[in-house]
């Protein structure tokens, strides 16, 4: 497991807005819904789009990571004071997925296992983008942190396994620490 730099009172508090944000949706999901456009709210669409505009295809740099403040900000001012503690679900195994975007394949083949919930290019879902981290790896230096609902976990763990490029990979908390597990690499493989 590698360390991930990141503050992890900003990622609670990122995942306290998320999970109020996203909780009615999470309430009426089954296991057959398509999720393509689940999670992906037209309010923060604009500002989605404008963190990635060139969607996998997007280079890290500092106004990137600006772009994201001004989404999550908007995220926060839309849910207001409506937020929920975030304790529990931060520590649950399978709720933080960590994508490096830079190294997708772009080929989609992990759209039938989410149902639509990460799209053809490997971004999950804007709704449940928490942060931009900083990560250590062969292609990138940052990645997408995104919470993702407990009934998707299964179907996200299978996309890990079937990913081409492994750029995907589950995060645990270690008390004040995050660190992500093996790219490429469904839960029990590690």
């Amino acid at each position: 497991m590698s360390l991930i730099d990141a503050s992890i009172s900003d990622i609670q508090h990122q995942l306290a807005i998320c999970m109020s944000w996203c909780g009615d949706r999470c309430a009426i999901l089954d296991s057959t819904t398509d999720l393509s456009h689940s999670f992906r709210s037209d309010s923060l669409a604009t500002l989605a789009a404008a963190v990635f505009p060139e969607s996998c295809h997007t280079p890290y740099s500092p106004d990137l990571t600006y772009r994201f403040a001004r989404f999550t900000a908007e995220r926060e001012r839309l849910v207001g004071s409506n937020s929920i503690d975030p304790v529990s679900e931060y520590n649950r195994q399978r709720s933080l997925l960590l994508v490096n975007w830079q190294s997708s394949l772009f080929d989609g083949a992990v759209v039938p296992e989410t149902r639509g919930f990460i799209d053809d290019d490997y971004i999950p879902a804007w709704d449940t983008w928490l942060s931009i981290v900083r990560i250590e790896t062969d292609y990138g230096t940052h990645g997408l942190l995104c919470w993702i609902p407990e009934s998707l976990a299964d179907n996200v763990d299978m996309a890990i396994r079937v990913d081409p490029a492994s750029c995907l990979t589950w995060c645990e908390t270690r008390q004040t620490m995050l660190k992500h597990r093996s790219w490429g690499k469904g839960f029990t493989e590690c």
